[in-house]
């Protein structure tokens, strides 16, 4: 049974299940009076004990926009996506899910247009006329989950109605619309001063250099390499006030396990870490080595995060690069432990015997 709302005049909710409140929408359904039904609008819906699918049919050169950052073109018809943040370094035209997770979808035709969003932070599949060219499919990897159909007469009334159910972006400021230069990695102060010249002699405009995770002490978040950046303060004003140039650090969402380390004791102390099936912190490797991620699903831990933003503002810093917000890993302990097992019982003697022990690396 689905438990329909309707929040506002142009906007319905159909919920499914117990879903998990994932924070992306500001307007209250608690407020509403559900009424039951069987069906999600005039979608086909079919569900399994670990799935629901939702179909429909394309009207005659319809045009569907949307998923954020995707392969493909402005027209999203014709391929399968997965909504589902993925660290895939290689763009190919077969990859069906990149960095972000964007579930939002805008339907239009002459026969007029409609907005799709899919509260649910998990694994998701849609095929947009993939499998059969007049056909599209919503594949949900649960029975729990918010489905919000948009009305409107035109895509910008359904845009308006999308920000509305889920809050307006940030207007950047002005110098983010300049040219930013980004690369892995400026490790100095030098390799910054250096790249600035190098603008200046060839008469590039810039409005922000990046620095990566080199700028860090041991790649521990939150932290500056003092050996390599004396004094980051002075940099970042001098870059300011002298060139107009904003230094933007990265984040990663990833603490290094380190006794003595402030955010790695804070992280521990309060319980703010992921955990495992053990209830123990989630361990793996990123960049700094070992590693536990904040639980950025409660607001207190997003909280504490956020206040500890406030150091760098101090230093004169105007804008952050969050990144891995996959998040990503490279491998845990206990994958790792079997991956070198199987190397060390496995002969190999031919290509197949390599190819078996590679991919326990993979």
């Amino acid at each position: 049974m689905i438990r329909k709302y309707t929040i506002t005049e142009s906007i319905t909710l159909y919920r499914s299940g117990n879903p998990f409140l994932t924070g992306a929408v500001v307007l209250a359904t608690d407020t509403k009076t559900p009424e039951e039904t069987q069906k999600i609008g005039s979608f086909t819906m079919s569900k399994t004990t670990e799935e629901t699918k939702i179909s429909g049919t394309f009207a005659d050169e319809e045009i569907v926009y949307g998923l954020g950052e995707n392969m493909g073109g402005i027209n999203k018809r014709g391929r399968k996506y997965k909504v589902y943040s993925n660290d895939d370094p290689m763009h190919t035209p077969n990859v069906e899910n990149l960095y972000g997770a964007h579930p939002f979808m805008i339907f239009s035709s002459d026969k007029g247009c409609y907005g799709v969003f899919i509260d649910f932070p998990g694994l998701m599949e849609i095929d947009l006329g993939f499998t059969k060219i007049s056909d599209y499919s919503i594949k949900i990897s649960s029975n729990d989950f918010d489905f919000y159909i948009i009305n409107g007469k035109t895509p910008d009334d359904i845009i308006a109605a999308y920000l509305t159910l889920t809050g307006k972006p940030f207007l950047p400021p002005k110098w983010a619309f300049g040219f930013q230069q980004s690369r892995w990695s400026y490790p100095d102060e030098t390799a910054i001063l250096n790249v600035v010249e190098r603008f200046r002699e060839n008469d590039i405009p810039v409005d922000a250099i990046y620095v990566d995770i080199d700028y860090m002490d041991n790649y521990k978040v939150f932290t500056v390499n003092k050996n390599n950046f004396k004094d980051f303060k002075k940099l970042t004003s001098d870059l300011k006030s002298n060139d107009g140039i904003r230094l933007l650090p990265i984040i990663d969402p990833g603490v290094r396990v380190e006794k003595g380390y402030d955010v790695y004791e804070e992280c521990i102390k309060n319980k703010y870490y992921v955990e495992n099936e053990k209830k123990s912190p989630f361990l793996t490797a990123v960049w700094p080595g070992m590693t536990i991620f904040p639980d950025f699903t409660r607001e207190d831990v997003r909280k504490w995060w956020g206040d500890k933003y406030i150091k760098f503002f101090i230093d004169g810093i105007d804008g952050f690069w969050n990144d891995m917000n996959e998040p990503a890993i490279f491998y845990t302990p206990e994958f790792l432990e079997s991956a070198i097992k199987t190397a060390n019982k496995t002969k190999i003697k031919n290509s197949w015997d390599y190819f078996k022990v590679r991919d326990n690396f993979m």
